[in-house]
């Protein structure tokens, strides 16, 4: 079933085409994502089917796990081990609802019986965040990464109405095969999926998951959703695609807008530059004036080097 998991998401890339990502990103596609492109190019199932039985593994993952296998793994365990203290007193003492199924080999930390992957503490927490924000109403998340917070949604009690997940191609076709293949190898019902770059209210009564490949042909037609959720990615684009985003989450009025983003510069791209894009600071990003601040604080999640801070805005009645 793997191949033919990875045949569909393929299918979909064929027909929307590749990404032409900014800011951090275009760093990371220039530099460590280039095999994985390519196979995705050239319509190679079997290659893309081998890179994504195996993405916690190699480069598909990087950029969307926060410590990659291909890193020093020394570092991530630290992280996992101080984000399963935060873990546990925001969430309790069952490390056992971190676990995720054996798909893409995944790797972290074990504890108490549990495999806790880099991010998990993090993606939990979120979508216990986001069910009590309210999961009667559709979900958009920008920039899902590989699916973490949509699968302890999806396999939690309370499932979300649609979960809209606009992201970068070459990211969605990790999230739709993780997604569907933890549905497969757990035995439960896969979320109805559509693709499309054109939301309407329609596609998302009629969907458990509808995912937009990011691009210039992005638009939300009559579709309303409860929440917007972001963690850590809308800093990484460019100073015009943070802007075409919250155009594009005016045109869905949320009820709450829920992300965590880094509100520090990042300075080590002053340090020899490995990467020459200026972070996006979170405290400027252009959130309508309809919104207000809930609360900022900062984030209790590792990673970042501090720089992240999570904020909930709500939309004023009237």
């Amino acid at each position: 079933m793997s191949l033919k998991i990875a045949k569909e998401a393929l299918a979909a890339y064929e027909k929307f085409g590749g990404s032409r990502p900014s800011g951090n990103w275009e760093w990371i596609f220039d530099n460590k994502k280039k095999a994985f492109v390519r196979a995705l190019e050239q319509e190679d199932a079997e290659s893309v089917n081998n890179f994504l039985a195996s993405f916690f593994q190699n480069e598909s993952s990087y950029g969307i796990v926060s410590y990659s296998a291909l890193q020093n793994k020394s570092e991530a365990h630290s992280a996992i081990l101080r984000d399963a203290a935060t873990f546990r007193d925001l969430c309790g003492d069952d490390f056992a609802v971190l676990r995720v199924p054996d798909v893409g080999e995944p790797w972290g930390v074990e504890i108490e019986g549990a495999l806790v992957l880099p991010d998990a503490p993090r993606h939990y927490h979120h979508s216990t965040r986001l069910r009590a924000l309210g999961a009667e109403s559709p979900i958009f998340e920008i920039g899902g990464g590989y699916g973490g917070v949509f699968w302890y949604l999806w396999s939690g009690a309370t499932r979300p109405r649609c979960y809209l997940n606009c992201d970068l191609i070459e990211a969605l076709v990790v999230f739709y095969y993780f997604v569907h293949k933890c549905c497969e190898v757990a035995g439960i019902a896969p979320p109805r999926t559509t693709w499309t770059q054109t939301v309407t209210a329609s596609e998302l009564a009629s969907n458990d998951l509808v995912l937009m490949p990011a691009g210039p042909g992005v638009s939300v037609e009559g579709a309303s959703v409860g929440t917007v959720y972001n963690s850590n990615s809308l800093s990484e684009m460019s100073g015009d695609d943070v802007a075409f985003y919250f155009d594009l989450i005016e045109s869905c009025d949320p009820r709450f807008i829920f992300h965590q983003n880094s509100d520090q510069p990042l300075w080590n791209i002053q340090r020899g530059a490995r990467r020459n894009h200026q972070e996006v600071l979170s405290r400027d990003f252009p959130v309508a004036d309809r919104y207000d601040e809930v609360y900022k604080v900062m984030s209790p999640w590792i990673g970042g080097a501090g720089r992240y801070r999570e904020y909930l805005y709500q939309r004023r009645s009237g």
